[in-house]
């Protein structure tokens, strides 16, 4: 399914080229049953979660992708190689911060110091916990197309969430402009 979304901010839009489309998030979400499962639904619009906002907010788009291979690891693939632990988010956030040599060959992975402590440790708690979701997939820019495979047989009710976030870059530490929408997509 392809893709389109306009941002408007403040008189600028990305239609125009006045906002960069690389700060604009899609998120989709595969739900099996909406009718059965009302509270898993309400919990899929649930606002971007911070961790995500900052890493589409920072430059780590550039080197790695949501689920498949760049310049660096997925995310989906550091995710599945770092559990969800206190030690490890800890020190995810650390190389987050400092950077890393070695850990995925090769590609040094440059610091960035520009973070807070509690942006990196959101990103490393969202990579840990949501970046290798089965069910869940994650796009950067304002064209494209949507592949999402159910990962079961769905049902008459299944469907799928589709979620627009923007997220402006900031230049220090204060809270980015940010604003989101969602469309439900119910399956027949």
């Amino acid at each position: 399914m392809n893709y389109s979304v306009i941002v408007t901010d403040q008189g600028k839009s990305t239609e125009y080229q006045e906002i960069p489309s690389n700060q604009v998030l899609v998120t989709t979400t595969y739900v099996p049953d909406l009718s059965k499962a009302p509270a898993e639904a309400s919990s899929a619009v649930a606002p971007t979660p911070d961790g995500l906002l900052a890493i589409v907010r920072s430059n780590c788009v550039g080197c790695h992708a949501f689920k498949a291979k760049a310049t660096g690891p997925s995310f989906a693939a550091i995710a599945a190689h770092d559990p969800d632990h206190p030690a490890t988010t800890d020190l995810l956030a650390k190389y987050i911060r400092e950077g890393s040599t070695g850990l995925w060959g090769q590609v040094s992975m440059p610091p960035h110091p520009d973070l807070a402590d509690e942006q990196a440790r959101a990103m490393a708690q969202w990579i840990e916990k949501d970046a290798a979701n089965p069910n869940m997939n994650e796009y950067v820019g304002t064209e494209g197309a949507i592949r999402m495979e159910a990962p079961a047989t769905p049902g008459p009710n299944a469907g799928l969430i589709l979620t627009a976030s923007y997220t402006a870059s900031s230049t220090d530490r204060e809270p980015a402009p940010h604003g989101e929408a969602t469309v439900i997509l119910h399956g027949k």
